[in-house]
């Protein structure tokens, strides 16, 4: 049975309210003030408010802005009544983060019709919070083992041939272990790498001050750094006359080692999930005070439902690519992304082709070269 609150210190109108909703098979509670209303808010979780905007002591605009503003009740959808003669305070309601509005005076039916629209939204927003967080759960207990002990399996295994049957190896047979230890070795280096990242990052987002800190710092020169970040890349993979960088160059506020982060990854998926001998293209562009980096690739697309969905550790189409990793690596580039106040967005037509664009914020200045830089090699 759901339960509803409404704050009113108007005591007819509030009275009456309730009594509609017990009536209905609801919970109702109620609190004649605002600073009343927060605190029930806070102690008995309703699953819906119905809040006054005019009031005294705390208005409506006051309570939505405290209960947003909290983790416990920032989820909680919110109706706002205000009278037929006051269009201005619904604009300002919806704008600060309300769900729904009823004029006075407004009918038994408009309210209940309103009661049913925002609870039935809010189921579905919980169901999809679970669905998120139940697969998040089974990719972390099925992704994680098998990624983690994988390479350590080989690296264990290939150790144990050298120590039980070296007499018997050549040369040969002894550099192709080595490389094979190496080569998980690694693997099992940036896994952990990116594991520790992410929890920093996340670390990092619920502390404002390092947020701040973090937007204050900069970096001269993004061109040399991008460009270098992305070839790179491409000679793991022998693919570097694949790679195509069109850069400009741009202050940006942003440390070197998070844009290194940031490029390594996204470039890492499009070498990865694309075939050898098809075309990267990195490039930036300035758009006023932004750098707008964009890396695009010829490979398999994402669908709407698997960008909307981009999360951490998720692999899509596991089952039909084989691939390595914890599906961490396009999370960390959005999450680094947005600690500086910028943005990535993915484009893809869910078939072929994937563009990934990063904006962040840079800084003008009087020696910022306006040429453009090509490479191909």
């Amino acid at each position: 049975m759901s339960k509803i609150l409404v704050i009113d210190d108007d005591d007819i109108l509030r009275e009456m309210v309730v009594t509609v909703l017990r009536g209905a098979g609801y919970i109702a509670l109620e609190a004649e003030n605002g600073s009343e209303g927060i605190d029930l808010a806070r102690s008995d979780s309703p699953d819906l408010i119905i809040c006054d905007i005019l009031m005294g002591n705390v208005d409506g605009f006051s309570v939505l802005e405290q209960l947003r503003a909290s983790e416990s009740t920032a989820t909680i959808p919110f109706v706002i009544m205000t009278s037929l003669s006051d269009r201005g305070s619904v604009r300002k309601g919806m704008t600060e983060g309300a769900d729904d509005y009823l004029i006075k005076p407004f009918s038994l039916n408009d309210l209940l019709a309103a009661v049913q629209t925002q609870l039935a939204k809010h189921q579905r927003f919980i169901d999809t919070s679970e669905k998120m967080l139940s697969e998040l759960r089974n990719n972390i207990s099925m992704a994680l083992p098998h990624e983690f002990l994988t390479p350590l399996h080989i690296i264990l295994g290939n150790a144990n041939v050298l120590m039980s049957d070296n007499s018997k190896l050549s040369s040969g047979d002894i550099m192709r272990i080595g490389s094979t230890i190496g080569r998980s070795g690694s693997r099992l280096q940036r896994l952990i790498e990116n594991f520790l990242i992410y929890s920093q990052i996340e670390i990092i987002a619920a502390n404002q001050s390092e947020i701040e800190s973090l937007r204050n710092t900069q970096l001269p020169e993004s061109l040399h750094l991008i460009d270098s970040i992305a070839r790179q890349r491409a000679r793991m993979y022998n693919r570097l006359s694949d790679i195509t960088t069109e850069l400009v160059e741009s202050p940006i506020r942003l440390l070197p080692e998070h844009l290194t982060k940031i490029v390594e990854e996204i470039v890492d998926n499009a070498l990865k999930f694309s075939e050898s001998g098809t075309p990267i293209r990195v490039t930036s562009t300035k758009n006023a005070n932004r750098l707008i980096i964009s890396i695009s690739d010829e490979g398999r697309g994402l669908s709407e439902k698997e960008i909307a969905y981009l999360g951490a550790y998720q692999q899509f189409k596991r089952k039909f690519y084989e691939q390595q990793g914890v599906g961490l690596g396009l999370i960390i580039a959005k999450r680094l992304t947005e600690l500086y106040d910028g943005t990535m967005n993915i484009f893809s037509d869910g078939k072929k082709g994937t563009v990934v664009e990063i904006d962040l914020p840079a800084k003008s200045a009087q020696s910022e070269s306006a040429g453009i830089r090509r490479k191909k090699e």
